[in-house]
C-alpha cells in the first residue's frame, strides 16, 4: 500500500516538475522581444511597438502548439526584409529554420526540408532566378510548400496551377471581412473568421484545383490549398509574418493559424489536433492525478 502511494506521488511531482517549466518555457520563447534590425544594417528596420505592447499582443494569441521539429526552408527576395520576419517568426515558435536565397536554391537543397515557405512578395524572386520547376517538383514529390502575399500581378510560375493576382496590396483595398468556408476542414476547425488572415491582394481567376478555405470581402480567396503530386501547396494572401503588422483588422494573426499551416504543408490533416494546448494537457493530468489515488487505496483495503 505505502510503495503504491509512493508511486503516485512521485508521478504527480514528475508531472509538476516537467510539464508545466516546459509550458512556461514554451510561452517565453514564443513571446520574446524580437530583434528589430531585421536585415543587420545596424538600424531599426521595424517597430514592433515596444516590448510591453509586443507581450501583451503575443500572450493574447491562442497558441495551441509550438512547431519544434520542424525543418523549415525560408526563400525569397534577398533585399526583402520580410523574410527575416519569417525567419524571426518561425524560429519563436520552435521551428529549425534555415533562410536561402531564391537564386541559390537547388533540388538536393530542397529535398532537405519537409516546408519551403516563400516569404511575402518573394514569388517573382523564385521565378526570374529560374527556380520555379524545381519548386514545383519538389511539391510533386511530396514536399509542402506555403507562398504568402505573392504582391506581383499576374500568376507565380512556381505554384502549380493558375493563381492570378490582378491588384497588390495598398492599405485603402485591405478588407477585414473574412469568411471561413470549410469549418471542419483540419486547417480551420476550432478557428473564428477573426483569427484568419485577411485579404491584401486581389485574385482573379484561380483554377478549379485550387479549395479556397477562407474568403475575403467579396469573392477574394485569403487562403487557398491544392494537393499536387504528392505534396500540398498554401497560398496565404495575408500577413502572418508579424504579431503587430497583422493588426490592421483589430485582432491581431494567432500563431495558431501559422501552426496549422506549417502542419497541413507537412504532412496533411494526419494528427492536425484542433486548439488543445499544453496547458490543457498539464491540468488534465494533474487532476486524474488523485483519482489515480484513490483507485489505489481502494484496492489496499
Amino acid at each position: 500500500m505505502v510503495n503504491e502511494i509512493t508511486k503516485i506521488v512521485g508521478t504527480f511531482i514528475l508531472i509538476v516538475m516537467l510539464v508545466l517549466p516546459a509550458t512556461a518555457t514554451a510561452v517565453a520563447d514564443v513571446c520574446a522581444y524580437p530583434d528589430s534590425d531585421l536585415n543587420d544594417d545596424g538600424s531599426v528596420n521595424v517597430d514592433w511597438g515596444g516590448a510591453s505592447i509586443y507581450q501583451s499582443s503575443c500572450n493574447s494569441q491562442s497558441s495551441s502548439s509550438s512547431l519544434l521539429g520542424y525543418n523549415i526552408l525560408v526563400t525569397g527576395d534577398p533585399a526583402n526584409m520580410y523574410m527575416k520576419y519569417t525567419e524571426t517568426r518561425l524560429t519563436a515558435l520552435g521551428a529549425d529554420v534555415t533562410q536561402v536565397n531564391a537564386s541559390d536554391l537547388t533540388s538536393t537543397m530542397l529535398s532537405q526540408y519537409t516546408v519551403v515557405w516563400i516569404a511575402l512578395g518573394g514569388t517573382n524572386s523564385v521565378d526570374t532566378a529560374g527556380k520555379s520547376d524545381i519548386i514545383r517538383n519538389y511539391v510533386y514529390e511530396g514536399g509542402g510548400l506555403i507562398v504568402e502575399q505573392p504582391n506581383i500581378v499576374g500568376a507565380p510560375q512556381c505554384l502549380p496551377y493558375e493563381f492570378q493576382i490582378k491588384s497588390t496590396f495598398t492599405e485603402k483595398q485591405v478588407t477585414c471581412i473574412r469568411t471561413i468556408f470549410d469549418s471542419t476542414h483540419c486547417l480551420m476547425e476550432g478557428l473564428e473568421n477573426e483569427q484568419t488572415p485577411p485579404a491584401y491582394d486581389t485574385v482573379g481567376t484561380i483554377a478549379p484545383e485550387w479549395t479556397v478555405l477562407v474568403n475575403g470581402g467579396i469573392s477574394n480567396p485569403t487562403l487557398s490549398i491544392a494537393n499536387y503530386g504528392t505534396g500540398r501547396v498554401i497560398v496565404e494572401l495575408g500577413n502572418t509574418n508579424l504579431i503587430n503588422h497583422s493588426c490592421y483588422c483589430g485582432v491581431c494573426q494567432d500563431d495558431i493559424m501559422i501552426e496549422r499551416m506549417v502542419e497541413w504543408a507537412d504532412h496533411g490533416c494526419e494528427h492536425i489536433v484542433p486548439e488543445f494546448g499544453s496547458n490543457a494537457m498539464a491540468m488534465i493530468l494533474l487532476l486524474i492525478t488523485p483519482f489515480l489515488y484513490l483507485v489505489v487505496s481502494k484496492r489496499g483495503h
